[in-house]
Order: C-alpha cells, then structure tokens, then sequence
C-alpha cells in the first residue's frame, strides 16, 4: 500500500530538525508500506529553500531512499506573520497539486501542522476515496491560542469545529503525548481511534565512547567546566527567557558552570543580543546541527535543559529534544508542568523546577554541578528508561495498529 505522507517538514538525519517526520515515515516502510512524502521546500528552523530543483511548483526528490515531493514555498518565512502565513498556503496549494498526481495511494496520512493542512488532507482523502489518518503533533486552534496568534473568537471557534470534524472524518489519529490525547477526548474524539506515538527517534543508539566528547571539549574551550546544554528551536514556544535568566544568576558565583545553546530560530538573535549586553561570557550560542552530530554534542554535556512557559497548554507537550537528552544518556532539568515533568519524575532521569523560576533553576544547575556521581547516575537512568519504554519495536507495533484500524473500518463499510 501506497501511503501519502504530507508533512511541513521532513529533515532527515543529516540535516537540523524535529526527527518525528523522518521517524513516521521510516516505521511506515519497515511495515511493508511505500510512503510518498510531500513536504515544504524551506527547512523549517532556517526558512532557506532547500529543493533540488527551485525551477517549478514541485520538486520530486529521493531522499534517503524516500520518494519526496517539495513543494514552493517563500523563503524566510519566520520574517513576519504574514509572510508566514504566505509561507504555509503556498505549501498547501502545492501540496494539493503533488497529492492528485500521485496514483495508487492506500491511505492518506498528514501532520496537522500548520493548520492549513488539514483541509488539503482531507480534500485528498475525499477525492481519492482513501481513509485519513491524522498526526497530532500539536492541537489546533488551541496551539495558536497557546501562543498568542489567534485572538479572534469567531475564528477560534471556526478552527476548533473543523478541528472536531476533521477529527471525526479520520480513520486514526496519531497523538504525539498522552496530553493530547486527553485534549483529543475533551473535545468527543472516540477514544479507540487514538494512538500514542511520542516524539521518539527512530535511529537512537547507544551512546559510544570514542573520544569525540574529548575533541569537542577542547575545541570549545570547555575544558572541565559543567556545561549545560540546550538544543532545539529558538521560538515561540518555549520558555528561553528562564534558562537565560539562569545563566546570567550563576555568571560570577559559578565560574565553572558554562552554558551552549545550539539550534535556529526567529528569536535567537534577540536572545544572543541580551547575553551580549549583559555580559554573559559564560553563554555560547551553536548554530543548529544534524542529529548525527548533535549526539556528539550532548554526550561531551554535562547536563541538559528545558523550559516551558506558565501557561497550562504547554502542560500537554513532549517535546522531541528531551527525547534526544534521555537517549543521549544525559540528565534532563525541567522547568514546567505536565507530561515533560511526568516523564522525567518516572523515568528519574533528572529534576523539575516550577515554570518562569529562573533562581529556582539556576540553584538547581548548581547543585546538580557539585554532584556527578548523582549526575551520572540520573543520565544511566535516563537512557535505561528509553530502552523499556520507548524502543523501535514498540514504535512499530504503535503504528502498525494504527494503520491496521485506519484499514479495518475502511473495510468495514464496504
């Protein structure tokens, strides 16, 4: 079976990016599928064009064994709102053009996000008569409430109804974290047609001691230094100004605590411009690097961080990032609410700080500093609790359950 796989981005791992898109397309290969990707031609973190070809409308491309369609889509888009918006409608008219040339397709599966997906998704479905299946990474329109770009309240409820019909009209739906799901069945969505799929890298090995740890150190200077990493994006969503704020708490009475912030975003240069006006010689901003090579990263950190803002939305997220923290081995400090607090309070694999607390968690980065017999034993746990929870093999069996009820209720009406 052909599965039409619409997704805004699609890094692989060679490239900066969520690992969620390339992870769901290869658990639908390793089930026996074909999965046909449409994509946005600009990489998400960066807003550059990224197509082979940047001549047309479409840009069919093999992509680590994958056959992928980039669509046209304005390049940095992150300039402004409305050019984001631009951004996300061209992508989705381009998305409609490479779905109906696409023949033989079994099952329409698409991310649902951005918004603007949705209804293309559904109007491939429709047409070629196939069952949807929908991938809830975030909920809209309640992320965008989340985050202050939709105000409206008649546009707001607009959103949420086609939200619940789309919901309905689906086969399955794939929900990144167990908050979603409860988000999914306040809003009526039957609950045997949800599947938790968490925001899990499929190609997620073993740390390996090969000195790199070493080389990076030194080529940074870090020395013995504790360092203290974020990797991720520098956006809307999270809560940065805390982690920042924690850094410049620490800059003199802890000389040895060093922070590297690596990863893209619209806010970066703002946040690299108040660590240069205050002074924080103890911050180091890294541009965003291959999964490949962010592991070397994060195995040569001593500590890795997180923040969410106080705002009880966020309260349902799991972000990819501290996936990647657990199975690099590395403890994780948490400054939020919900399942990311869940997570790390079950796994052991760290601490959790209330949100919007700089000093609570800057005393936290120091403790932790002057403990690395319980440092190194928070990330043996972390990595421990990946390996019985989140493994390949259960991945797989999330998926091919998922798209087994997708087929069964096809079949089932005949």
């Amino acid at each position: 079976m052909r599965v039409l796989f619409l997704t805004y981005h699609f890094p692989t791992p060679e490239e900066s990016g969520a690992g969620r898109p390339w992870t769901t397309a290869c658990l639908i290969r390793d089930l026996g599928y074909e999965p046909v990707v449409i994509t946005a031609g600009t990489h998400y973190m960066t807003g550059e064009d990224i197509r082979r070809n940047r001549t047309g409308l479409l840009s069919e491309e093999d992509v680590g064994g994958f056959h992928v369609v980039k669509t046209y889509a304005p390049s940095d888009y992150r300039r402004s709102i409305a050019r984001r918006i631009l951004n996300y409608l061209a992508f989705a008219a381009g998305a409609v053009v490479a779905g109906l040339r696409q023949p033989k397709i079994g099952l329409v599966l698409a991310a649902t996000d951005p918004i603007f997906m949705m209804p293309v998704a559904f109007f491939l479905s429709f047409l070629k008569r196939v069952p949807l299946m929908l991938d809830e990474r975030d909920v809209y329109p309640d992320t965008a409430v989340a985050l202050g770009m939709l105000k409206s309240p008649m546009a707001i409820g607009i959103l949420d109804w086609w939200h619940r019909f789309l919901c309905r009209k689906s086969r399955a739906i794939l929900a990144a974290t167990p908050g979603i799901k409860r988000i999914l069945l306040s809003k009526g969505v039957d609950e045997s047609k949800i599947f938790v799929l968490p925001n899990v890298r499929s190609d997620s090995p073993l740390p390996e001691a090969c000195g790199i740890e070493e080389k990076i150190r030194s080529h940074h200077g870090w020395g013995s230094r504790f360092v203290v990493l974020y990797a991720g994006n520098f956006g809307q969503a999270n809560d940065f100004w805390t982690i920042l704020k924690a850094a410049e708490l620490l800059r003199d009475a802890y000389s040895q605590i060093h922070f590297a912030f690596i990863g893209a975003g619209e806010k970066k240069a703002q946040y690299m411009a108040f660590s240069r006006t205050e002074n924080l010689y103890n911050v180091e901003f890294l541009n965003a690097m291959p999964w490949v090579e962010l592991q070397r990263y994060l195995r040569a950190a001593d500590l890795a961080v997180h923040a969410f803002p106080d705002v009880a939305f966020w309260n349902c997220t799991l972000p990819s990032k501290v996936f990647d923290y657990m199975w690099s081995a590395k403890p994780v400090l948490f400054s939020g609410r919900g399942d990311t607090a869940d997570l790390i309070d079950a796994s052991g694999a760290g601490e959790v700080t209330q949100p919007g607390d700089p000093l609570a968690f800057s005393q936290s980065i120091a403790r932790l500093s002057q403990s690395p017999a319980k440092v190194h034993e928070m990330g043996e746990m972390a990595y421990r609790y990946m390996v019985e929870h989140f493994s390949i093999e259960r991945l797989k069996e999330t998926m091919r359950t998922a798209v087994a009820a997708a087929s069964r209720q096809v079949t089932n009406c005949g």
